[in-house]
């Protein structure tokens, strides 16, 4: 697979953003979900003007390691975006790239297994095309989710298949040590998971809401 151009990004400019505004600074960051090359190009030349970050995300059903509605897989997304980035001059260490309800949610239709080890997959893709802003997203059921004889999914089943999707980014990072990455992604998990005593830990998630 080829080595993303964003490999040389930190995820920590993110927290550093997070703690500024809960020291009461008036800061934020613009958040692009799309693939449209106008709205790239307004996006990163409005940071260019602003010299902050910006943040250009992917949905699930939007890009994953079949191409997803757009065509794109994860890496072609993320080329995608540094070539727009180029051409309007913006240095490709002011973008974060996010993924957004990473789960199984493309692949409902199937059974919990399959689903999960594509949505496995997908999280693999996304950490290995260098994405940094990571939302983890397991409160959607199966084609085989039950619950009280009726579909559905149980809340603590959302936290065990949410840990598991974090542990599969965990692999993926340790994965692409090699590469010379210095950034570890940070994530969110949905509320869903949070809400039953799913917790963060330090080594690459962060409890953003």
């Amino acid at each position: 697979m080829e080595n993303s151009r964003f490999g040389r990004f930190r995820a920590s400019p993110l927290l550093d953003l997070i703690a500024a505004h809960k020291k009461g600074e008036a800061i934020g960051i613009a958040s692009l979900c799309t693939a449209n090359r106008y709205a790239l190009q307004a996006g990163m030349m409005q940071a260019r003007q602003d010299n902050s970050l910006v943040c250009i995300e992917a949905t699930c059903n939007q890009v994953d390691q079949f191409g997803g509605y757009s065509g794109l897989t994860p890496q072609q997304f993320a080329n995608m975006v540094g070539d727009v980035a180029t051409c309007v001059r913006l240095p490709h260490e002011r973008i974060v790239l996010g993924g957004d309800h990473l789960g199984p949610n493309a692949w409902r239709d199937k059974d919990a297994k399959t689903a999960m080890r594509l949505a496995r997959d997908l999280l693999r893709a996304y950490v290995l095309a260098g994405f940094t802003k990571i939302h983890l997203d397991a409160s959607m059921p199966c084609a085989d989710d039950i619950v009280d004889g009726r579909p559905g999914i149980a809340p603590r089943c959302v936290a065990e298949r949410a840990a598991e999707l974090c542990a599969a980014e965990l692999c993926a990072c340790a994965e692409d040590a090699p590469s010379g990455r210095t950034g570890k992604p940070r994530c969110t998990i949905n509320s869903m998971a949070r809400s039953i005593g799913i917790r963060t830990v330090p080594l690459s998630l962060s409890s953003q809401s």
